[in-house]
């Protein structure tokens, strides 16, 4: 049931994500009409490719985790599913080519799913906990070592969070100004650029951090497997 329920948690972000990227592009773009560069960009296919994407990728992330075993794919492939759509999805989101708010978009998804899979299928190998010819006491040190090691990857990843949300948060109410020349238009654009952190930051949490700190409850339960030394 948990592997069923991260399964379900990585499709649903990876694709949601992704759609509500592209859906926001759509509607954005079209009102900008004091771009600076593009003017008004009008996407005949935006919404649909937001919505077939986000089918594709909720399928293919699905298929992933339980169809492959091997936990490599189960980490890597999902980011890759996210990159592919999204490289096919840029020629619908012309003439700004690559779209940047989109390029964007598609590498942070992918980087966050990527370092969520990491974190849940790096394997622990427990054959030592029970290797006799190593002291008891030396294991149960190792054990503390790895458990304080992933708690200090848990917190980190927290801080993290917290140092990527304070200058992306400044970025983009101040970007703006610099793209539109009406203030209207330059605040809908920040408020989209603060969707996207949000976003982003809500996937982190509930992947990266959540992951994190399950990881370091797993390495401290290895205390449990150590077997005292033969005598």
């Amino acid at each position: 049931m948990t592997d069923k329920w991260f399964a379900a948690k990585i499709a649903v972000f990876n694709a949601g994500g992704f759609s509500l990227c592209v859906a926001a592009i759509t509607y954005v773009d079209a009102r900008l009409t004091t771009h600076v560069v593009f003017g008004a960009r009008i996407y005949p296919h935006g919404y649909l490719v937001a919505i077939l994407g986000g089918i594709v990728i909720l399928a293919l992330t699905v298929l992933t985790f339980f169809k492959r075993s091997s936990w490599a794919a189960k980490t890597g492939l999902p980011s890759v599913i996210v990159s592919l759509v999204g490289a096919f999805s840029i020629p619908f989101f012309r003439p700004e080519l690559p779209h940047a708010a989109l390029l964007e978009g598609v590498i942070l998804i992918s980087v966050v799913s990527l370092l969520t899979c990491y974190i849940r299928f790096s394997p622990i190998t427990k054959d030592w906990l029970t290797a006799y010819e190593i002291a008891e006491a030396a294991r149960i040190e190792r054990v503390k070592e790895y458990a304080n090691l992933w708690r200090t990857i848990a917190v980190s990843s927290v801080f993290g969070v917290i140092a990527l949300i304070v200058p992306w948060s400044q970025f983009v109410w101040k970007m703006p100004e610099y793209i539109v020349t009406t203030s209207n238009e330059a605040f809908l654009l920040g408020q989209f650029g603060v969707g996207g952190i949000v976003v982003i930051c809500i996937y982190a949490l509930l992947g990266v951090v959540y992951e994190s700190f399950h990881k370091a409850k797993i390495a401290a339960d290895l205390l449990l497997f150590i077997k005292k030394s033969r005598p």
